[in-house]
């Protein structure tokens, strides 16, 4: 009688596992992943369309354009050199500080009727980014539901209008450099940790570089991902420290010191308009102006989501997204005061609830 290690028997005609068809079946579900991304990516373009008639144009001969900020940005995409004279008001940027990004790379495209289509492609950028970003947090999903899931919550009628042809303005950039500071945080999971800093470095650099009107927020929002960056980043803390670090170093330079030491006055300025307590010696022009008049709960919902239904399904994907991926829930969280808090005061900041609107619809289906 033996009293070792008991060997279980191996039949010697049972079949092996096969495990060589492990990376063929990687490779079939990252084509169907590129494949619905694609899609969302042409069917985002698509729904910016502009309507029938004369094209818009960045040339201030032939118009079109949908908004005035358009024709602003358009000369200086027309002249690289032209003075800050062009947009003399009191919060104007300083003169040595670059203009934003939409100008520099709309003359990449040489054509004026092709440079109004730079906010439509990072729009349909951004909801392709959030569709890779729904297959990678809800891997056992269905890809046709996620897929239409997350091009319903990101795609709403007012972040839509707002990076359509012809709307010539930054809209569509920060909704993707938000994209991708959240990114940075959402891909906690991911086999390749250099793909987080990538998305982080990208987010830093583009928000820094196309909300040149609001340096305090950028700071705000870039030293909230830099954090939980440091905190959340896959791989060795060291390294995600030492990353979070430099790009801290790299906004400062890009944003200029000087704008730095007076985000906190600036900040306590953003208050005071959001609480309405800006005493003027005349009155606010900003007043006059649809999207920083301030509206009612429903109509902030209503401009975020195209509706309360969708709100009501956001909300609840979002809690069971917090119970399930906190890391992930924390993410979203500029999002949420920016696009659910700051639009009841100005309706032009919904459009930074599309990544809350995408993922919460995901992880409610």
């Amino acid at each position: 009688m033996s009293w070792g290690k008991v060997r279980p028997s191996v039949n010697p005609t049972s079949p092996i596992p096969n495990t060589s068809r492990a990376p063929e079946h990687r490779l079939r579900s990252a084509a169907r992943r590129s494949g619905w991304v694609g899609l969302l990516f042409v069917l985002s373009l698509l729904l910016r369309i502009p309507p029938p008639g004369p094209l818009p144009s960045t040339d201030p001969e032939r118009g079109g354009l949908l908004t005035l900020d358009g024709y602003y940005y358009a000369r200086l995409a027309a002249e690289p050199t032209g003075p800050d004279a062009l947009r003399d008001v009191l919060s104007a940027p300083p003169p040595d500080r670059p203009h934003s990004a939409l100008p520099a790379l709309a003359r990449l495209l040489p054509a004026p009727h092709a440079r109004t289509w730079l906010p439509p492609l990072a729009g349909a950028t951004a909801i392709a980014l959030l569709a890779l970003l729904s297959f990678h947090l809800f891997p056992a999903a269905p890809k046709p539901l996620v897929a239409l899931a997350a091009l319903a919550g990101a795609a709403t009628p007012y972040f839509t209008a707002r990076s359509a042809a012809g709307w010539f303005d930054t809209d569509g950039l920060l909704v993707l450099s938000l994209t991708l500071l959240a990114a940075s945080t959402l891909m906690d999971r991911i086999r390749r940790p250099r793909l987080p800093a990538i998305a982080l470095a990208a987010g830093v650099v583009l928000l820094a570089w196309s909300w040149d009107q609001a340096p305090d927020v950028v700071l705000l929002l870039c030293a909230f991902h830099l954090a939980l960056f440091a905190v959340c980043a896959p791989g060795r803390r060291r390294s995600a420290l030492i990353t979070a670090l430099a790009l801290a170093g790299t906004l400062v330079l890009l944003l200029g010191p000087a704008a730095v030491f007076s985000a906190p006055i600036r900040w306590l300025g953003r208050l005071d308009y959001l609480a309405g307590n800006t005493a003027l010696p005349y009155p606010n022009p900003a007043g006059l102006v649809e999207e920083q008049i301030s509206g009612a709960w429903g109509e902030a919902t209503l401009a975020a989501h195209g509706g309360w239904p969708v709100a009501l399904a956001v909300a609840v994907g979002g809690v069971a997204l917090m119970r399930n991926r906190r890391r992930s829930a924390a993410a979203l969280l500029p999002c949420l005061l920016l696009g659910w808090g700051a639009s009841l005061t100005a309706p032009r900041f919904a459009v930074f609830a599309a990544p809350l609107g995408a993922i919460g619809l995901v992880a409610l289906a």
